[in-house]
């Protein structure tokens, strides 16, 4: 039986959701420090002092080794973040997930090898026979972690031809593990392995439930960033992925609202301002509410492409900003009622788009 959760436990497992950025594999530690996952700390601590002497010399020999170098060497932050996470158990569990298992002990690893040399086609072909012969879990993840990669950075090179491929192929690949008994198996066994008193109450299905979560908020922020650079066919690209890949549907949308907290807070935000601004100088609400509504209008579009219509996020933001758009209307009519001729109310016709809009605004989350 699982153990409870608590929240002390909460906190720990919601640092993994930390991790999970479009640099993922950029910053495994494993990666970043040229080791194998089955690697001790002592010897993570001896390739760090290597990779700093060879920095300090100006050689880049050393940060060529491990499986998939990364182009550049590691800086001294970033080796001593890898350091770090090593160390920590919970860190280290998660690294070892998102990088290449090594075969069963004492067997040959032909896989490993050829992602050694770079030659990512002929690993892929390899663990792809295991898979097909044995139904070896190592070689599923293997393959997930590898096309998973791919897609990541396909994105970061603009590949649009094997974005879609890649990231049809990792979500899958990532699913069928994840859905696999073995997989949770292989968790307990490693928190044993670990032996780390800190993982000593850690239940295995919560890390398990984690893992998955980092694989969707990964392709979640990717959509985030989509919407904020004015991508609305990528956006819906990375949401129509999400929404396919055959993850339950509620980890999904946890996914897409964790991501979006920040749009969340950037729009509370602007809601907060401008509710404190019309209270300052009542007569220019009209012009805060226009305002308020052009920033908040084309984001809730978006929020509205990623959640479903009665998602508790995607009303409240639609309510919020409208109640606030609404508000801030009310109080610059109200100040100036008493100076109201000709010519003002010629200007207060004009704000009626505004004031229809922010309506809208508040009814538009009821829509699908």
């Amino acid at each position: 039986m699982s153990s409870p959760a608590t929240p002390s436990r909460d906190r720990e497992l919601d640092q993994l959701l930390e991790l999970a950025t479009p640099d993922l594999y950029r910053r495994n530690a494993f990666r970043v420090l040229g080791l194998d996952v089955g690697a001790e700390t002592g010897e993570a601590r001896r390739r760090q002092k290597k990779l700093k002497r060879s920095e300090a010399l100006g050689l880049d020999d050393a940060a060529g080794e491990g499986i998939l170098p990364l182009p550049e060497p590691p800086t001294r932050e970033e080796l001593q973040q890898a350091q770090q996470r090593i160390q920590e158990p919970l860190l280290r569990l998660a690294d070892e997930f998102f990088w290449f298992w090594p075969a069963q002990e004492g067997e040959p690893d032909e896989g490993i090898d050829q992602l050694r040399q770079g030659k990512l086609d002929e690993a892929r072909r390899i663990y792809a026979a295991r898979e097909k012969n044995s139904s070896d879990p190592a070689a599923i993840h293997n393959l997930a972690v590898l096309e998973h990669l791919t897609a990541l950075d396909s994105e970061r090179n603009g590949n649009s031809a094997a974005q879609l491929t890649a990231w049809i192929a990792a979500l899958g690949r990532w699913r069928q593990l994840l859905d696999s008994p073995q997989t949770r198996t292989r968790l307990r066994e490693r928190i044993e392995a670990i032996g780390d008193p800190r993982l000593a109450g850690a239940a295995a299905d919560s890390i398990h439930d984690a893992l998955a979560e980092m694989i969707l908020v990964v392709s979640a922020r990717l959509a985030v960033h989509q919407l904020e650079e004015g991508r609305p066919a990528e956006l819906a690209k990375h949401v129509w992925l999400l929404h396919s890949s055959g993850f339950p549907t509620e980890l999904v949308s946890d996914a897409l609202r964790h991501s979006l907290a920040p749009i969340d807070h950037r729009l509370r935000g602007a809601a907060e301002k401008a509710d404190k601004a019309t209270d300052t100088s009542p007569d220019t609400g009209l012009q805060v509410a226009g305002d308020l509504l052009a920033l908040s209008v084309p984001l809730l579009r978006s929020v509205n492409a990623m959640l479903p219509a009665d998602d508790a996020m995607r009303r409240g933001l639609h309510d919020e900003v409208a109640r606030v758009a609404l508000r801030c209307a009310a109080k610059s009519l109200m100040a100036i009622r008493p100076k109201i001729g000709s010519a003002q109310n010629v200007s207060w016709s004009g704000s009626l788009p505004s004031l229809n809009r922010a309506k809208r605004c508040g009814s538009a989350s009821r829509k699908t």
